[in-house]
């Protein structure tokens, strides 16, 4: 039968790969609002979504009317758009299960650019070929999906059986497993709608079942119209605690018609210097990191590793080694990331700018600190992962050019080895600039016999790379601190960020990084040896963040750092000698893997200013559907503020490390003086990122 000649769907229906099957539009309706009840039946099955509830003490009603409203609004305005053109091309094409396959390919299309965005699969080595393989296999397998499931040339009792597993299983994935990757789910949780109202086909003709269907619509409609244009704030919650209609908001080109924009980290206009005093003398006035001094030493070497937690790396247990050789040199067991992923953090060690300053200003791409003291060394002595993140310049671009010759090792052991050869090979005169990365730590882990066995948990596998590392970077250490030129070298050993181990976060368990600035991800070691540096001294009261290693370095080496830079952080030698307290900042912006990767490596090369924030501002508020967020520690006391809810959280790590016992309501005084200084640090980062415009021009 020609699509032309189907009546309106008031008929009994079978199956949708029938050729006789058209619901017409009542039945189409129907059918679409109950997979969109499918939805919403999966989101108040998530208990996290409630439970994080508790922590924001906020209504539930309310938020219960922002899912209904979020959820099926972004469904119905996606699928029915969808309905409407394979219903337009049957017209000219009687073949329903191609027209579908084909519109799932296209839809398999976007969903596969979410699948390479994660980081575990980016670090493979085969990545480039594992992304292919993604481009041509996530569409394909929505198309045969979908084929499958609406052709009549499969027994309907096949495919129904078929279909309903693909639900159940669907629905388990969504709910369960890398829920953080929201654009992934969004797709994952259409698709799955999509199927399921296939599943309830046969039901749509039914007059009861289209009742029915009708009066959950009327209800999302009710809500949506409460809540979408008014509800604020009920917006913000399903946007942050939610995960189905969050998802879906991430995931689906609608999206941004309900999804909320948060705060504006800062805004780059001329400030009052009353409005910058405090933190302007620390970082400007009080230091004389802009004048040229006696150098203390002619070597530097850098040590970054990867995924280390302070509190881990602090326990002699675990890293027995580093428990011996740090008598050598002065050991601040916590301080600060200042970005908790590894791109920006290599931005804050080496250009000396917060990770908002560096993304929202090309600058930094022709002023290199380190260009302007590449002549101090006679050698560079490089070595990085062997993966494909640091194959991406976002990492190194920091401080070297792209051209720059780089070792690649495979494992810390490798790299370590190279050194030493390299090292082994200089003239006594020569002076040199040292740098590798430790990668081992990052996820997914491996056990690492003795510490733990083939099949260990992931908190296991974790603690065993750490020792891994502590035992091979011991045997390197021991090695370089019995040469002649470890009296003539400036030694720095830090971590990229911390790692979450599970630990309970705003109601939820957390693993990994990114996405959030407690302690977990945001306390590291640091530690320095050298020339002038105290030996033997572990000072955990000492307050470093990783804007402070290109400050030491100059000061070691005795150069003046560049004043119109405007370069933040501070020598670990001034900082040791006059104690300052001043912010120590952690930022986390919405946006991860790939798209992370090349937003930082593309910002060097931006022109248009006014664009450029325009896209850190999208970028950073809309990447994976995760509340962006700044953490302000000033002495004891830190505060977290997040930009989506905006709502803050008070901590005083020095009593609570663990940030368990949130003090804003209760010292309401300290608060307000916390939110204060967090309001001066984001006036100072305007001001700065302005005067560097200046340098551009």
């Amino acid at each position: 039968m020609q699509a032309s000649e189907r009546t309106g769907g008031e008929q009994p229906i079978e199956d949708p790969g029938s050729e006789c099957a058209d619901p017409g539009w009542k039945g189409a309706v129907s059918g679409l609002v109950v997979a969109g009840a499918f939805l919403l039946v999966l989101e108040l099955s998530f208990g996290g979504a409630f439970a994080s509830l508790e922590v924001m003490e906020f209504a539930a009603v309310s938020y219960l009317a922002a899912v209904v409203a979020m959820t099926m609004g972004l469904w119905l305005a996606h699928a029915l758009p969808v309905w409407g053109v394979i219903r337009l091309v049957e017209k000219v094409w009687d073949r329903r299960e191609y027209i579908v396959a084909i519109l799932a390919a296209v839809f398999g299309l976007s969903w596969q650019q979410t699948v390479v965005q994660g980081d575990g699969i980016g670090a493979h080595p085969l990545f480039p070929y594992i992304r292919v393989g993604f481009l041509i296999g996530v569409p394909l397998c929505c198309a045969v999906v979908a084929w499958v499931f609406v052709t009549p040339k499969i027994p309907r009792q096949i495919r129904m059986v078929a279909a309903g597993v693909f639900v159940v299983v669907a629905a388990v994935f969504n709910m369960t497993v890398l829920v953080d990757y929201q654009p992934f789910h969004g797709h994952l949780a259409a698709y799955n709608a999509a199927v399921f109202a296939g599943l309830t086909y046969s039901l749509w003709t039914h007059p009861m079942f289209q009742r029915a269907a009708v009066a959950v619509g009327v209800i999302a409609a009710v809500a949506a119209a409460l809540v979408v244009p008014k509800q604020y704030e009920a917006r913000t919650h399903v946007q942050s605690f939610a995960h189905v209609p969050a998802s879906l908001s991430a995931g689906l080109p609608g999206g941004a018609l309900v999804r909320v924009e948060p705060d504006r980290i800062f805004d780059v206009e001329r400030a009052a210097y009353q409005d910058l005093a405090e933190y302007w003398d620390v970082f400007y006035e009080q230091d004389d990191k802009f004048e040229a001094a006696e150098p203390k030493g002619h070597n530097v070497m850098v040590v970054v590793l990867e995924s280390v937690r302070a509190d881990y790396w602090d326990d002699p247990e675990l890293t027995p080694q580093f428990h011996d050789w740090k008598s050598e040199g002065l050991y601040a067991p916590y301080s600060v990331a200042n970005y908790p992923a590894t791109p920006l953090a290599y931005g804050a060690m080496f250009a000396a700018q917060p990770p908002s300053v560096l993304a929202q200003t090309p600058y930094w791409g022709e002023n290199r600190l380190f260009d302007k003291i590449r002549g101090e060394f006679d050698e560079l002595i490089l070595s990085r992962p062997d993966i494909s993140w640091f194959e991406h310049t976002a990492i190194t671009d920091f401080f070297l050019p792209r051209d720059e010759s780089v070792n690649a090792h495979e494992e810390a052991p490798d790299g370590l080895a190279y050194k030493r050869e390299r090292l082994e090979e200089l003239d006594e005169e020569e002076s040199f600039f040292s740098w590798i990365h430790l990668y081992e730590p990052h996820d997914p882990y491996e056990a690492r016999e003795p510490w733990a066995e083939e099949g260990a948990d992931d908190h296991e596998a974790y603690r065993s790379e750490i020792a891994f590392v502590d035992k091979h970077l011991g045997e390197f250490m021991h090695w370089f601190f019995d040469q002649p030129f470890a009296d003539d070298t400036l030694l720095v050993v830090v971590s990229d960020h911390g790692q979450g181990m599970g630990e309970e976060i705003l109601g939820e368990s957390f693993w990994g990084h990114h996405v959030h600035v407690h302690n977990v991800v945001s306390s590291i070691p640091m530690f320095f040896a050298g020339p002038g540096i105290p030996d033997d001294q572990r000072d955990a009261s000492f307050q470093t963040m990783q804007m402070d290693v290109m400050p030491s370095i100059y000061d070691f080496l005795g150069e003046p750092m560049p004043r119109r830079l405007k370069p933040q952080g501070n020598s670990v030698y001034w900082l040791h000698e006059n104690r300052p307290v001043r912010p120590l900042t952690t930022e986390a912006f919405s946006i991860r893997g790939h798209q992370f990767f090349e937003f930082v490596a593309g910002t060097q090369q931006g022109d248009d200013l006014e664009e450029l924030r325009r896209e850190f501002h999208r970028i950073s508020t809309d990447g994976h559907g995760y509340s962006p967020k700044i953490g302000l520690q000033h002495g004891e006391h830190k505060l977290i503020y997040d930009r989506l809810l905006n709502t803050y959280w008070l901590y005083d790590v020095g009593e609570d490390p663990q940030e368990q016992y949130d003090l804003y309501h209760e010292e309401p005084q300290k608060a307000e003086m916390m939110v204060e200084r967090l309001q001066q640090w984001k006036t100072l980062q305007g001001e700065v990122v302005r005067r560097l415009d200046e340098v551009m021009k």
